[in-house]
């Protein structure tokens, strides 16, 4: 190529406009440059991609399509022409929200793709070239019908955020593992029954949703991915976890709820620096003895499980912020639940509580109370102690009368007291 081509080629290439109009006036000298059919090819594409696109002049049309970044969500696409490959500059493309089916084949020489976003289409395939989009990094491709992933599929090795939740797929690849650099992935409201021998190679994962599938275990492999900080396995048919949990040394967020669970691994309790627990609507029945080394618990939910009382050591969890124990036997507190200073929000809904202890008003800084659809019949006499209380649900319980001091909690702004 000489350099009055070469200088043709990055003009027409380019997103200015003016430049796309000084390669067409360049190419009037240049005969031997068969210029009509990549034209033609822009034409089409710009057709497809701004069917409501105002552009009239063919250097406007060609610089919109020279643009790094490109959204035709929302438009009614159904086909998008093989000239999509031209399209050298492209580095985000949106393609949400469309009739389309199929990508062709000329999808693979985006070599520049770095972004692509494909959500709520009707794809049920990718083409074998997709695997050529090396320079990838963030993929969408949830709520759509795809039932599988091609070959070529792991040779994205530079994928870091990949969404698959809302397909009909079953399984994953075994090669899935070769994608090193993911970082987030979703694979919720997914048929999968289990993870491939591979999935322990992806050692960059920080976070992973499996809820809504149709997992009854997980692998020890599992656990080998320290670098995880977020995992979502909440309705799924989780009987148990694996023994070596406790490799999850940076576990932040751990989603348990909704699951066949009846009891948790003492290993669980090592992960010191968790802050978030969902296990409500399981069957557990207890809480292992070491639960109390989870001290940097900011969150942690039990409501509807088989629990009847909290550990004595209870109060050692200082940092918690969120405490849900709705629906449960709950009979009582803990002495050390006065040790809970940091407490915001605590729900005891639909419990057997038929008293709250002195010690609860010792945690001024708590906003929210629930106490509905319980068996109080007096609140504490220090109940004015709370003086930072804004939400008051005392509905449905035994109570006759209410603590003259009460009027001293000039914080509250809502009190429900219906059926009381």
């Amino acid at each position: 190529m000489d350099k009055t081509e070469e200088n043709f080629w990055k003009l027409f290439y380019s997103s200015d406009e003016v430049n796309v109009r000084l390669a067409l006036e360049m190419a009037k000298g240049m005969p031997e440059l068969d210029l009509a059919p990549i034209l033609q090819d822009y034409q089409n594409l710009y057709s497809a991609l701004f069917p409501r696109g105002e552009a009239q002049r063919v250097e406007e049309q060609v610089a919109a399509l020279n643009q790094p970044s490109m959204d035709a969500s929302g438009q009614g696409l159904s086909v998008i022409p093989e000239g999509i490959g031209k399209l050298k500059n492209l580095q985000r493309l949106y393609l949400n929200n469309s009739q389309l089916i199929a990508l062709p084949e000329s999808i693979g020489e985006l070599v520049n793709l770095e972004h692509l976003e494909l959500q709520k289409t009707q794809l049920t395939s990718l083409p074998e070239s997709f695997g050529k989009l090396v320079s990838l990094k963030h993929l969408e491709l949830s709520d759509t019908q795809l039932t599988g992933l091609p070959e070529s599929f792991d040779k994205l090795v530079n994928l870091e955020h990949l969404e698959l939740q809302k397909t009909q797929l079953i399984s994953l690849p075994e090669s899935f593992g070769k994608l090193v650099s993911l970082k987030h992935l979703e694979l919720h409201d997914t048929q999968l029954t289990g993870l491939p021998e591979s999935f322990d190679k992806l050692v960059n994962l920080k976070h992973l949703s499996l809820h809504n599938t149709q997992l009854t275990s997980l692998p020890e492999s599992l656990c080998v991915l320290v670098n995880l900080q977020d995992l979502g396995l909440h309705k799924t048919q989780l009987t148990s976890l694996p023994e070596n949990f406790d490799k999850l040394v940076n576990l932040k967020c751990l989603f348990l709820s909704n699951t066949q669970l009846t009891s948790l691994p003492e290993s669980l309790c090592v992960l010191v620096n968790l802050q978030d627990l969902s296990l409500n609507d399981t069957q557990l029945t207890g809480l292992p003895e070491n639960f109390d080394k989870l001290v940097n618990l900011k969150y942690l939910c039990l409501s509807d499980t088989q629990l009847t009382s909290l550990p004595e050591s209870f109060g050692v969890l200082v940092n918690l912020q969120r405490l849900f124990l709705n629906d449960i036997q709950l009979t009582g507190l803990p002495e050390s639940f006065d040790k809970l200073v940091n407490l915001r929000h605590l729900e005891l809904s639909n419990t057997k509580l038929t008293s709250l202890p002195e010690s609860l008003c010792v945690l001024v800084n708590l906003q929210y109370l629930e106490l509905r659809d319980t068996q109080l019949t007096a609140l504490p006499e220090n109940f004015d102690k709370l003086v930072n209380l804004k939400y008051l649900f005392l509905s449905d319980t035994q109570l006759t009368s209410l603590p003259e001091n009460l009027g001293k909690l000039v914080n509250l702004k809502y009190l429900f007291l219906k059926n009381t």
